[in-house]
């Protein structure tokens, strides 16, 4: 995925519209069918730089999907304390990558 992908994705997992709104334009269905999409992008969450947004989206995760998320982190099996730290210590795009995976929202 691209960033722009990832950053629109987590958008709406976390319930933030990405519909356009342009004058222009009319109501289009996604940011990424609008012609000016770039400037409508830029005022989301910087998901992949940003750990306080990353942070803000985890809180959306139901406890299941908290589970799902840790397992997910280098592969692993079931839960040690070493992977909850291997995760406190992950980027915001690392975290970004994990979150779209937990979700099944992650395309090649």
């Amino acid at each position: 995925m691209t960033p722009e992908q990832q950053r629109i994705a987590i958008a709406e997992a976390c319930g933030i519209s990405t519909k356009c709104n342009c004058i222009d334009w009319g109501a289009m269905d996604h940011l990424s069918n609008c012609p000016a999409h770039s400037n409508q992008i830029e005022k989301l969450p910087n998901y992949l730089n940003d750990l306080n947004a990353m942070h803000e989206a985890e809180k959306t995760l139901t406890r299941r999907q908290w589970e799902n998320y840790y397992l997910k982190f280098k592969g692993a099996h079931e839960f040690s304390w070493e992977l909850i730290r291997t995760c406190m210590k992950s980027t915001a795009a690392d975290r970004a990558e994990n979150f779209l995976r937990t979700l099944n929202l992650w395309t090649e």
